[in-house]
């Protein structure tokens, strides 16, 4: 059963994994969860890999919000995924499996009654409060992998063992973040070739066994796909995950997406940030437009 109750004396914290590739995701997600829950106060917690983040990644973020906390992980616990002889060439998929698995490290963060873990490929559309006034100190909270199961794009017995639990937003509670809850995952990890989806496998193995995993509402940790295909209301949804390869921002060449129109919320929170005027950015678009149609005519005349 799941137990709402409020003491003045809680630690609680969120928490996020990230490279320096994700550091605009990070800002983005964390200004959209400000300025629609205003009275946040949580730390937050960002894990990183030894040399992924630079002074000028931390100083970024800390303008966004004052509560980050930087947590270096400890390399040695994750070293089991990495075959010695690929050496310094790690196959990308090995590095996806390594920052996947990195989200282990919320277990090991004592002293906390409540840890949220989010993905940064999200934005927050309306007030938390909700989700974030909800306890369940015994185990953890998840969304169900909703698409897989309302597509059905996996076989039952899959959908079981993989998709239970979407590793876009867990809720950790107080009895399980402890060292042996973290020793016990970290112990799994030289088993990661059983699980199919990384982490999120893992946690459906581990906390299933246990009858530790209590279902969250979907709409906490909502696929833009099902929002593109009308699937659900978009006044409904609380979060928006851009799960999947295509995303609103790209990392490698730092331009905006255009190819959902539910990315127009991520961008919205990018532009503020960047200190963009909308309105400014619309009147441009519309002389750049005019312009080209006037060069167009102009060539086609001559």
């Amino acid at each position: 059963m799941v137990v709402y109750f409020f003491f003045m004396q809680e630690k609680l914290a969120v928490c996020s994994v990230i490279t320096e590739d994700f550091v605009e995701y990070l800002k983005v997600f964390c200004q959209s969860l400000l300025d629609n829950c205003s009275n946040f106060t949580r730390d937050y917690l960002v894990f990183y890999y030894k040399d992924t983040l630079k002074e000028d990644d931390f100083a970024a973020l800390r303008r966004i919000y004052k509560n980050f906390v930087f947590k270096e992980i400890n390399e040695k616990n994750y070293d089991v995924l990495i075959d010695e002889s690929y050496k310094e060439n790690i196959p990308r998929q090995t590095l996806i499996k390594r920052f996947a698995y990195a989200r282990l490290e919320m277990f090991n963060q004592e002293g906390y009654d409540q840890i949220i873990y989010f993905d940064v490929d999200m934005i927050v559309k309306k007030n938390l409060n909700s989700l974030l006034n909800i306890r369940y100190p015994d185990g953890i909270l998840a969304c169900e992998d909703i698409m897989v199961k309302k597509y059905k794009l996996a076989c039952p017995d899959i959908y079981k063992k993989d998709h239970f639990v979407q590793g876009g937003l867990i809720v950790v509670g107080k009895k399980m973040i402890n060292k042996e809850t973290y020793q016990d995952l970290v112990n799994l990890l030289p088993r990661a070739s059983e699980f199919r989806l990384n982490d999120q496998s893992m946690f459906v193995y581990y906390f299933g066994k246990k009858n530790k995993i209590k279902s969250l509402d979907y709409l906490f940790n909502c696929p833009r796909k099902l929002i593109r295909n009308k699937d659900v209301n978009l006044k409904d949804v609380y979060i928006i995950h851009f799960s999947g390869s295509t995303k609103p921002y790209d990392i490698k060449s730092k331009r905006l997406n255009y190819g959902c129109y539910t990315f127009k919320y991520w961008h919205k929170f990018k532009r503020k940030i960047d200190g963009q005027n909308i309105l400014l950015i619309f009147i441009k678009n519309i002389f750049y437009i005019k312009g080209f149609s006037y060069l167009r005519s102009k060539v086609l005349n001559n």
